[in-house]
C-alpha cells in the first residue's frame, strides 16, 4: 500500500549502490593518478640529481687532480712521503663521484635491495609501486584504529 504512495523502495537502493560504485571508481582513478604523478616526480628528481652530479664533476675532477699534483710535487721536493696522504681520500672521492655520475650505481643499489628483500621477508620496504589494494588496506586499517 505504501509503495503506491511512495514508489518503489528498492529503486532508491539501487541508485545508492550505483552512486557508491561510481564514487569508488572515481576515487580509484584519483589514487592511480596520484601514484603516477608521484612516480613521475620521483623520476624527474632522480634525473635532476644525476645531471647536477655530472655538472659538479666539472669542478671536482680538476680540483682533485690539482691537489694530487701538488701533493706529488711536495713529496718530491721535501722527500717526505707523508705529503702523499691526501691522495687516498682524493682518489676515493673522485672515483665515487665518477661512478655515481656515469656508472651503474643505481642499478647496483636496486639489485642489492632486491637480494635483501628476497632474503629477509620482514622488511616493510617494497620496490614495487603502491597498488590500489594496498591503499584500500591502509585506509581500512586507519578506519579501525
Amino acid at each position: 500500500m505504501f509503495s503506491y504512495f511512495f514508489g518503489n523502495v528498492n529503486k532508491g537502493n539501487n541508485n545508492e549502490e550505483l552512486v557508491k560504485k561510481i564514487v569508488q571508481e572515481l576515487e580509484d582513478k584519483k589514487i592511480e593518478r596520484e601514484i603516477a604523478l608521484k612516480e613521475a616526480f620521483m623520476l624527474r628528481e632522480r634525473a635532476y640529481n644525476l645531471a647536477e652530479m655530472r655538472e659538479s664533476l666539472f669542478w671536482t675532477v680538476p680540483s682533485g687532480l690539482i691537489v694530487s699534483l701538488f701533493s706529488i710535487y711536495s713529496t718530491f721536493r721535501s722527500k717526505n712521503a707523508l705529503h702523499l696522504t691526501p691522495l687516498g681520500p682524493v682518489i676515493g672521492y673522485l672515483g665515487y663521484q665518477i661512478h655515481s655520475a656515469f656508472g651503474k650505481k643505481n642499478e647496483y643499489i636496486l639489485r642489492n635491495a632486491a637480494l635483501i628483500l628476497a632474503n629477509d621477508s620482514d622488511i616493510a620496504m617494497k620496490l614495487n609501486p603502491v597498488t590500489l589494494e594496498e591503499v584500500r588496506e591502509r585506509m581500512y586499517e586507519n578506519k579501525i584504529n
